[in-house]
């Protein structure tokens, strides 16, 4: 059960500066802001009691929220008739907040909020060749940058219903949190700040021996970083107030560095104008191993 609300818009401008530069720019946008998912808590005797099949009980009601953003900048320069540069460049940003009653029921037993932030930018950059013989090629370079925030919180038993009133006075308050067993009247919250970085060079080359056979391969050499940091795992009090640490926060960020060197050769043979069979074997080394050999008929 879920509902539908929401909107996009995209554009694009194309700028031929000569015969030999041209820039294309496109732009979207878009969200979301529904009334979120329902949950169907089974068994339905327990769960759902009086309810129809159609029918869900929920306390917790906000809406969804969901908003992207994007830029992308690609560039041509055609440095003669055979070799051109092309550019891409881009840039995204997005978020998400929203609380999944978890529980299905009209009581505050199990409910999860969740906050994303994500933002991304990235640039390649490759030179191609267009040689009127057998033999052409692409050389090229890519960087990435991913930066993410996540928050999540198990807010758990938060009413006198659920049985979130620990020390039986009446009400839900940081006390029964306190003398809790079970993460009654607690909600268990963590947050991390994400940063990864991606490099890589690569290449592409291919050389025809027939008209119909052409031999293909390339090289690929990665290098990504990543690091987390202000980890933060806390029990919070239903006033908002920190009562415990539950799992410690690193002293420093956590860090990872792993390169990758990939590369293909393969055979490509138009076997008439709608079958191309290749053949193609793929090795890498570091962290993601990969030896595969590959043959297929393709039919246009």
């Amino acid at each position: 059960m879920a509902e539908v609300r929401e909107y996009g818009v995209r554009g694009s401008l194309y700028v031929e500066a000569s015969s030999a530069v041209d820039f294309t720019l496109r732009g979207s946008t878009s969200f979301q802001n529904p009334r979120n998912y329902g949950i169907y808590a089974e068994p339905a005797a327990i769960n759902r009691a009086g309810l129809s099949d159609r029918q869900i009980a929920a306390n917790e009601t906000t809406r969804r929220h969901a908003r992207t953003y994007s830029v992308a900048l690609t560039s041509n320069f055609d440095l003669s008739d055979s070799l051109g540069i092309t550019s891409v460049t881009s840039w995204d940003m997005g978020s998400l907040n929203f609380t999944e009653d978890t529980d299905g029921q009209g009581i505050q037993l199990l409910e999860i909020p969740y906050v994303d932030r994500a933002s991304q930018i990235a640039q390649d950059i490759r030179l191609t060749s267009d040689f009127s013989g057998p033999f052409n090629f692409i050389l090229g370079a890519y960087y990435n940058r991913e930066k993410v925030y996540n928050q999540s919180t198990f807010k758990i038993v938060q009413d006198v219903a659920s049985g979130g009133d620990v020390d039986g006075d009446g009400d839900v308050d940081d006390a029964d949190c306190a003398a809790t067993t079970a993460g009654e009247a607690c909600n268990f919250r963590n947050s991390f700040n994400q940063t990864k970085k991606s490099i890589a060079i690569y290449s592409d080359a291919s050389f025809e021996i027939t008209d119909s056979i052409k031999l293909k391969g390339g090289l690929r050499f990665t290098r990504d970083t990543g690091t987390q940091s202000n980890f933060i795992a806390e029990q919070v009090g239903p006033s908002g107030a920190v009562l415990g640490i539950t799992i410690p926060t690193p002293a420093s960020p956590l860090e990872y560095k792993i390169s990758n060197l990939s590369g293909k050769i393969g055979v490509d043979f138009q076997a008439g104008r709608d079958n191309l069979i290749y053949l193609t074997y793929r090795g890498a080394s570091g962290h993601r191993p990969l030896m595969r050999r590959r043959f297929s008929i393709h039919q246009s």
